[in-house]
């Protein structure tokens, strides 16, 4: 029995899967943007700096988190966008970084 993994193409994939979203967020900030007013029902400020993949790690015996797509305005506000498909159970703990 193979133990390869099957990756998609990219004509298989959807905005959901990790690779695509975070492309799409990172390389298009008026998307980015847009997509949190929609959420949050509130204007945002412009995407300032964004990153993908960004990781948390606050202490060495703690285990850190990494975010799908983390972006500032031009306020300073934070936010963090995360694409979930499934509910694993995690998200309070994940919520408070």
């Amino acid at each position: 029995m193979s133990t390869r993994r099957k990756y998609k193409t990219y004509k298989e994939l959807s905005f959901t899967d990790d690779f695509l979203f975070c492309n799409i967020m990172q390389n298009n900030p008026d998307i980015c943007k847009e997509l949190v007013e929609l959420l949050l029902d509130r204007k945002v400020g412009k995407v300032a700096y964004s990153e993908t993949q960004k990781s948390i790690d606050l202490a060495l015996e703690q285990k850190g988190v990494r975010l799908d797509v983390y972006f500032e305005d031009d306020l300073s506000t934070a936010y963090n966008i995360e694409m979930q498909t499934s509910n694993t159970g995690n998200l309070p703990k994940r919520s408070r970084y």
